[in-house]
């Protein structure tokens, strides 16, 4: 009972570890994708316009000097001051806070799209490799098992209690698991290729 319990807990470790570091895969992917950057910015751009919907228009302020005294019906003019405000009308400031804190969040919602979408990607290419991993280590052992029977065999084709064709389909196999061996090995360098783009 005590074994199963440590053969539990090492497994439990070891499922951890390996989430552990597909988490910082996606992390990493996540901190160097330039589309998830990009909505990022759009993001970003987007709270402060909700911040520049609040504030009212700059106030102008203007001044002039007249060369010549131009007359008018309170008396001459020598220099002309004015100053303007534009007020907008009751409930747009807040209709257009209302809009742009809208857009911000669909930009968010964006970017929350965009990451769910990219750990996929990152979680099926890890669990391709870490399957394609474990058939190439499969592959392996049955290559060593089948070169230890070739062994086996030829000493049973020397003593006379086997023939050679047992040999020859000992390698035969043997050939066979090499070439899956390097099929394994060309899927995982497309898949490297591929886990690259994003």
């Amino acid at each position: 009972m005590k074994n199963v319990k440590i053969i539990i807990g090492l497994l439990l470790v070891s499922f951890y570890a390996e989430a552990q570091e597909l988490q910082s895969y996606i992390q990493e992917a996540e901190a160097n994708n330039p589309d998830i950057q990009a909505y990022e910015l759009r993001y970003n751009i987007a709270e402060e316009k909700v911040n520049e919907v609040n504030t009212l228009p700059n106030t102008v302020v203007s001044a002039g000097y007249f060369v010549s005294e131009p007359e008018t019906r309170t008396g001459a003019q020598r220099a002309r001051f004015s100053i303007s405000q534009m007020l907008p009308w009751f409930g747009t400031i807040t209709a257009r806070e209302n809009y742009a804190s809208s857009m911000a969040e669909t930009e968010f919602v964006e970017i929350a799209i965009a990451k769910r979408k990219l750990a996929l990607s990152v979680a099926q290419s890890y669990y391709q490799l870490y399957a394609i991993n474990a058939k190439q280590d499969v592959l392996d052992e049955n290559i060593q098992l089948l070169q230890t029977y070739e062994r086996l065999a030829l000493t049973s084709v020397e003593v006379g209690k086997a023939s050679a064709v047992d040999v020859l389909r000992l390698q035969i196999r043997r050939t066979n698991c090499n070439n899956k061996k390097r099929s394994c090995r060309r899927s995982i360098w497309r898949n490297r290729s591929a886990s690259t783009i994003f």
